[in-house]
């Protein structure tokens, strides 16, 4: 297959939106399976006797289960997948899809076989079932226009990658991150997580997240380069967070609470644009390697602790540092 990564995916932006402007919306092409072999490209399983195009609106909701199979590069109106009474699955296998804009029901799965989902539009698109990443495969999802709101699953299988590029989108409360591969928001992302987040597997984070937000475990959450600002993020004790960096940052009006056992693998922590903004580690900061704040207030009620064997630092500069809780230096290590 042919790759199509996020940043060629985004210049498409401006070809597609002409191409939808002169456009001329022909009207709703139904999946009905009527050829009995589940592939989008046979005209056959259409309810207008051929495969949708982009002037078309396409609904995959039928009252019973079905399987759909994208194996051409296709575009698309509206894509609705699911809502009907049968559960839904449009696999997605070594091509691309381009949406006007998406509504994934509670009962439909978008799976994704070494593809790319990209949604184009200025309205907004909403996932309530389960966006899917197949085992050992490498995907993306992405939203450049509009707004996406996620109440449902991201989930990557063994050895899979999902890539997320979500220009302006909500995570709602009881959003999961599913499966025992990795799901990355990627680097220019801004989504605002509203409630109660559950990494049951991998998450990385290297965009921009706001809002009031609690992240559960039990799985990894991986802070790569990310920045967190306008609301109060929560750690929970249950998650295993590594900060890796370089840059780790919080933007204006952010307050960030760890309880959980937060990993100090690199990097260098700071306040964007020099705001001064709060950091309190109620739970375990493991400095795996040395830990360097900026203008950050940060508190300490738990536990600072260095590991077996090394030698670390914990320097916190133009900020302010307020202690009542614990340093440990553990068997050989110097702090």
């Amino acid at each position: 297959m042919r790759s199509v990564p996020p940043t060629v995916a985004r210049y498409s932006f401006i070809f597609w939106m002409l191409a939808s402007a002169i456009s001329v919306f022909a009207g709703d092409n139904h999946w009905t399976g009527s050829a009995n072999n589940g592939l989008w490209s046979d005209s056959l399983n259409w309810s207008l006797g051929h495969t949708p195009d982009s002037s078309e609106d396409v609904y995959i909701d039928g009252s019973s289960e079905a399987t759909v199979t994208l194996n051409i590069d296709a575009q698309v109106g509206l894509l609705q997948l699911g809502g009907g009474l049968g559960n839904q699955t449009l696999l997605v296998t070594n091509s691309t899809l381009y949406i006007s804009r998406g509504i994934i029901a509670t009962n439909a799965v978008l799976n994704l076989s070494e593809a790319h989902c990209s949604i184009f539009g200025f309205l907004s698109s909403t996932n309530y079932g389960k966006i899917l990443s197949s085992k050992g495969a490498t995907n993306s999802f992405s939203v450049y226009s509009g707004e996406f709101r996620n109440s449902g699953v991201f989930q990557a299988e063994t050895n899979a990658d999902l890539f997320l590029y979500v220009y302006n989108g909500s995570f709602n409360d009881g959003t999961r991150f599913d499966g025992s591969g990795t799901i990355k928001l990627l680097h220019d992302s801004n989504v605002g997580c509203h409630g109660n987040m559950f990494v049951n597997g991998r998450f990385s984070f290297d965009g921009i997240i706001s809002g009031t937000n609690t992240w559960h475990g039990p799985g990894i959450f991986d802070w790569t380069e990310g920045k967190f600002s306008y609301g109060g993020m929560t750690l929970a004790s249950n998650l295993q967070v590594n900060a890796v960096g370089p840059l780790l940052q919080l933007g204006d009006q952010a307050y960030l609470t760890n309880d959980s056992v937060f990993h100090w693998l690199g990097g260098v922590f700071s306040s964007f644009y020099s705001v001064i903004n709060i950091f309190e580690n109620r739970g375990v900061m493991v400095l795996d390697k040395e830990a360097s704040l900026f203008w950050t207030v940060f508190r300490n009620t738990g536990t600072i602790l260095s590991p077996p064997g090394g030698t670390n630092y914990f320097s916190v500069y133009n900020g302010d540092f307020k202690n009542s809780g614990t340093f440990q230096a553990d068997t050989t290590a110097i702090f």
